[in-house]
């Protein structure tokens, strides 16, 4: 009974990634053994991936595509379920124009161009200022 517990405590915790990947190997018989194989990591790895405690390396959606032969839905569903799960995401601005640029700064629930607050989004972990 408390391995069952333990077992559906950490279903609880697993990110979109981890539901995805679990799924996946469902369907396809395997362990997650198997898959870490495949992804040429260690199976506490990939776990503490599918948990949240590291992030999801970027080559592994072309090696998931590649090892489980994924259809265009499938590689959809994978597509979302890393960008749900991702903690941090890294915009590549080498491109972009310097007007471009300013309008990506967010900090604290802000939205800044060049130093100007240009308003607020969603829940913000800001202190509120004392009265």
């Amino acid at each position: 009974m408390i391995l069952w517990k333990y077992k559906e405590d950490e279903a609880m915790k697993l990110t979109e990634f981890g539901k995805f990947s679990r799924k996946l190997r469902i369907d396809n018989g395997e362990l997650l053994k198997d898959m870490a194989i495949k992804l040429n990591v260690t199976v506490s790895y990939l776990s503490a991936v599918e948990i949240g405690k590291r992030n999801i390396p970027e080559k592994w959606e072309e090696e998931i595509v590649r090892a489980y032969h994924l259809n265009l839905q499938e590689r959809e569903e994978l597509k979302e379920a890393i960008i749900y799960s991702k903690k941090v995401f890294k915009i590549n601005v080498e491109n972009f124009e310097k007007e471009e640029k300013g309008l990506l700064a967010y900090s604290h629930g802000e939205y800044f161009d060049l130093g100007k607050s240009l308003g607020t989004f969603g829940y913000s972990v800001k202190k509120k200022k004392k009265t």
